[in-house]
């Protein structure tokens, strides 16, 4: 399964897509090593993340059911410089 992400800006027409790509899920050993690879130095510009994610939320964090993560949001927060995370099942 692979990991998309993307980095949008908000423009007089609405949010529009900066960058995005796409990462082999078993590549990584979190989604915080993704976001990491795919903001480099852009990471402090971030100031909000949301992330689909496959299996239960709790709290601010997500046991994933097709990877053997668990997503953390105060990993991600510390990644992007305390910026607001939210977790949601992607279903």
């Amino acid at each position: 399964t692979n990991t998309r992400l993307a980095l949008c800006e908000r423009g007089a027409q609405g949010f529009e897509i900066v960058s995005n790509d796409k990462f082999p899920s078993a590549d990584f050993e979190s989604l915080g090593a993704i976001v990491e690879k795919f903001l480099g130095d852009k990471a402090s510009s971030v100031t909000r993340a949301c992330f689909g994610v496959a299996g239960p939320i709790s709290g601010e964090t997500a046991k994933l059911s097709n990877v053997v993560w668990t997503v953390d949001a105060g990993e991600v927060r510390r990644i992007i410089g305390g910026g607001r995370v939210a977790l949601i099942n992607d279903l």
